[in-house]
């Protein structure tokens, strides 16, 4: 299974159908800010499933801040960050996650990409497909129950 991962995209919808439309995923995931981006996108690929959730850009958004998804035998907290401050520090994603019973924080907020595994919590960040320094995205892969992350620079 291939997941296409997204975030920040602040109007970008080309570079997310380009990223699509390559990758061909069966399923994506974007994790906040130009909700509507996403919601669009679904449009033009109404047989892949997409999670979507709102970000501190989405003011109007009746998308929810936090949703859970089962991935190859792990909890994943999918959230775009911003209540969680990662921008200051990882500390509260990881607590939400550990305390929400997650294996894995998608989380986007800081336009940075990262992926780290702390105590036992992945934290993956796709970076922000619109940015003004990196543009990148992410992708997450299931085989055999085990999940793989990339994060692909544009």
């Amino acid at each position: 299974m291939k997941i296409a991962v997204f975030s920040d995209s602040h109007g970008e919808l080309e570079l997310m159908n380009s990223a699509v439309a390559g990758y061909r995923p069966d399923m994506v995931i974007h994790l906040g800010d130009f909700s509507g981006d996403a919601h669009e996108l679904k449009r033009k690929y109404p047989r892949i499933p997409f999670t979507i959730v709102r970000g501190n850009c989405d003011p109007v958004s009746t998308d929810n801040i936090t949703e859970f998804l089962s991935l190859g035998g792990s909890r994943v907290l999918i959230t775009h960050g911003h209540m969680s401050q990662v921008r200051i520090d990882l500390l509260a994603i990881e607590y939400t996650a550990r305390s929400a019973g997650a294996d894995v924080a998608l989380f986007g907020h800081t336009h940075e990409a990262i992926h780290t595994v702390n105590k036992g919590i992945t934290l993956f960040n796709p970076g922000a497909v619109s940015s003004y320094e990196k543009t990148s995205w992410g992708q997450i892969e299931i085989s055999d129950n085990k999940l793989t992350f990339n994060i692909t620079e544009i």
